[in-house]
């Protein structure tokens, strides 16, 4: 049995994304649909699993010193790299890509000049939000299995009964963690200060000029790219621990309804690490609309999950938000996400930012939901296209 999981995981942490031109501008990777929908529920299924478990089944396969660590972090990383990178492969545009092809340009130029650009503001966000997941999933494993590094140390120092080494070995691991992600945030986000100017808006951050105006005293709500919440709380606890009159009888009742229509009832006391990231997401969804919050702002939180479980997302948003319609303002790179959820779309580019252009909803369907006219799609679509050739010109000159 270890054998078989091994032959058929082991290929799996060694993807690469494949990508080639299919009639002129269709990616196979983005757009097979087939084989997407073949391969997502197995990586749905890595994602599910549990690193301590991944770390066990290593050291059974590959020994301690055989590469187990490594092999650990890979399988918990991988998911969301590979989901992200199909979202990007769906955002290319197509039209370069016709372009190119009537140009004839090199396979490798547009694979440097218009896919990978595409692809970039996605693998920086899931490494800005991995980075701290793989660092711990590092030290756990060297805690388990390893003979060297921070975690066998702390090991070590358990065994000997050295608390004040294990709590000086948690402290340096939490700063590092730290410093990791101030890097990799720094140097790595798409760079045009979407999230900053979200933080801003929500009070987390002061601009070095102009000004910020909203009300301090409507109450409002934050769905970050990572759910946030307090290992040792539970489902219930982590949802209510963000209004104070948490013992109140309406409020458990609301917390309890709102968790029934997130398909979270059976889950209300499991602790964070006990479920999938799609349900540590709706739990962070329904922790912001619990406290009916008059503005809600939402830090690509879905940017991470597969294609099911972000259609998911949405039709619970969508289902929350008709409840007590707050005001949302939500950063996304996905112009699909954009036109199903929003209302008022403004199109970012550039580096540092500046306001490329806007679209409006014209209609409404028979739900009440708006919706964009064909125009404003398609200027929308040109906007998008405009903004990716300014930033790979400020990328490559």
């Amino acid at each position: 049995m270890g054998a078989a999981l091994a032959f058929l995981c082991t290929p799996v942490c060694r993807i690469r994304t494949v990508l080639f031109i299919r009639n002129g501008a269709r990616l196979w990777a983005g757009v097979q649909e087939r084989v997407y929908l073949f391969v997502r529920p197995v990586v749905a299924l890595l994602q599910a699993i549990p690193p301590v478990s991944w770390m066990l089944l290593a050291i059974l396969w590959l020994g301690v010193d055989g590469g187990a660590q490594t092999f650990v972090v890979a399988v918990a990383l991988f998911p969301v790299f590979f989901f992200t990178s199909i979202q990007g492969i769906r955002q290319v545009p197509h039209e370069l890509l016709e372009m190119a092809q009537v140009f004839r340009v090199s396979r490798s130029k547009q694979v440097r000049d218009i896919v990978l650009p595409a692809l970039a503001p996605f693998w920086s966000a899931a490494l800005t939000v991995n980075i701290g997941t793989g660092w711990k999933t590092i030290v756990m494993s060297e805690l388990i299995s390893g003979q060297t590094g921070i975690g066998a140390a702390m090991n070590t120092a358990r065994i000997y009964l050295k608390t004040e080494e294990v709590m000086a070995w948690t402290l340096l691991v939490a700063l590092l963690g730290m410093g990791l992600e101030g890097v990799v945030r720094k140097y790595t986000a798409s760079g045009i200060g979407k999230t900053t100017l979200l933080r801003m808006a929500a009070g987390l951050g002061k601009p070095t000029a102009g000004t910020i105006h909203r009300s301090e005293e409507g109450r409002i709500g934050f769905v970050f790219q990572e759910p946030r919440l307090l290992p040792a709380k539970t489902v219930l606890e982590n949802v209510k621990w963000v209004i104070e009159e948490k013992h109140d009888e309406a409020v458990h009742r609301r917390a309890l309804h709102l968790l029934k229509e997130a398909e979270l009832s059976s889950s209300l006391h499991d602790y964070p690490d006990q479920l999938s990231g799609g349900m540590r997401q709706r739990v962070a969804v329904v922790r912001a609309f619990v406290s009916l919050p008059e503005l809600l702002f939402m830090d690509e939180p879905f940017q991470s999950l597969d294609a099911a479980t972000r259609d998911e997302m949405h039709r619970l948003f969508l289902w929350l938000w008709q409840k007590e319609r707050p005001t949302v303002m939500r950063v996304t790179h996905d112009r699909e996400e954009a036109l199903a959820l929003g209302t008022r779309i403004i199109v970012l580019g550039g580096s540092p930012a500046k306001i490329m252009g806007e679209v409006s909803a014209t209609a409404t369907d028979h739900t009440g939901r708006p919706r964009f006219s064909e125009a404003a799609k398609a200027r929308l679509k040109q906007m998008t296209v405009d903004t990716k050739l300014i930033q790979d010109e400020e990328r490559y000159g």
